[in-house]
């Protein structure tokens, strides 16, 4: 008697009740895929590394070359044991635009990838919303003085989901000190480089550069003729570019008559002149570019970046038509 009144107690107490009577109601599955509430996990699902690298860049490539769209939006889904959205679960909450509602869900869909929720060291499918918010960092105009900004994405946790901010920040505080411009040659050349590589060339054979040195004044050196040439065969040596292009420095053939153009380059020849450099940090460079050809001006904003290789990206900041 003693011991079925023992077993009785225990009963009453749930030890030794069936799993599903000890579950507390709110965390029952749902019909379909088996998934929990969110708040019934102890681990959250989060966005793995390949997901957030993969959201920052779609983020950034869709709807402009520069600063991508600017908006908000939100999906709910089930996120399975292993990490992976159910499609048939995705669905749309809410969004700034209907862009967002037909572009973006099924992209995210087939390619994010999170580290699945966990219930007692197990992996369990949950409900999960996901907001996402991009906002661009605005026009930074032509003035190299005004520090360059670095993308980052953070990760914040809601009660029913994250949201996925997509940030702009500044790489630094004030530009580096004691920087002259002899020390920033090799920059200069990458962004020169990328502007004689993807300049509209129109009928014109060659083009004029003109590049900064400690003291003010403008020369290219062999070695640097070279590289150029090596992105555009066509570049003019020192001394055969138009007076114009050559920071006023006039240029004379042997017999004292002046060369006003390289032989072969048509009548007006691109004149790509570098106007600052101001470095923010080691490894990312802001150069100022001015390209004067037949007809117009044109002043872009460069930054290079380095990782490993120096990387460039020009924005045309102003043209003039005459």
């Amino acid at each position: 008697m003693k011991i079925r009144a023992v077993l009785a107690l225990l009963l009453l107490l749930g030890w030794g009740a069936p799993a599903d009577a000890q579950q507390p109601r709110d965390c029952a599955p749902m019909e379909a895929y088996g998934a929990l509430p969110l708040s019934c996990a102890d681990l959250r699902p989060q966005v793995d590394s390949a997901g957030r690298a993969f959201v920052q860049r779609l983020l950034l490539r869709q709807a402009g070359r520069w600063y991508g769209f600017q908006g908000s939006f939100q999906l709910g889904f089930v996120v399975d044991t292993a990490g992976r959205i159910v499609r048939p679960t995705l669905r749309v909450l809410d969004a700034d635009t209907s862009t967002f509602a037909q572009r973006y869900p099924r992209v995210i869909g087939s390619e994010i990838r999170y580290l699945p929720a966990m219930r007692a060291g197990v992996p369990v499918p949950v409900e999960f919303e996901q907001r996402f918010e991009y906002r661009h960092p605005g026009d930074r105009g032509g003035d190299v003085s005004v520090p360059p900004l670095a993308v980052h994405v953070r990760e914040t946790e809601e009660p029913r989901g994250s949201t996925i901010r997509v940030e702009w920040v500044p790489v630094a505080a004030a530009p580096l000190p004691g920087f002259n411009a002899d020390s920033s040659r090799a920059r200069q050349l990458e962004a020169v480089s990328v502007v004689v590589g993807n300049a509209a060339w129109d009928s014109l054979a060659f083009a004029c550069v003109a590049l900064l040195d400690g003291g003010g004044a403008v020369r290219l050196a062999p070695p640097e003729l070279e590289r150029l040439r090596r992105v555009r065969q066509r570049i003019a040596a020192p001394g055969e570019c138009p007076e114009t292009y050559n920071s006023g420095w006039a240029v004379f053939n042997a017999d004292g008559s002046p060369r006003v153009r390289p032989a072969g380059a048509g009548p007006d020849p691109y004149g790509v002149a570098v106007t600052h450099v101001v470095p923010w940090t080691d490894d990312w460079v802001v150069v100022g570019l001015r390209v004067r050809r037949s007809g117009g001006t044109e002043v872009l904003r460069c930054e290079l970046h380095r990782h490993g290789d120096w990387n460039v990206r020009c924005q045309t900041t102003a043209k003039w038509i005459f």
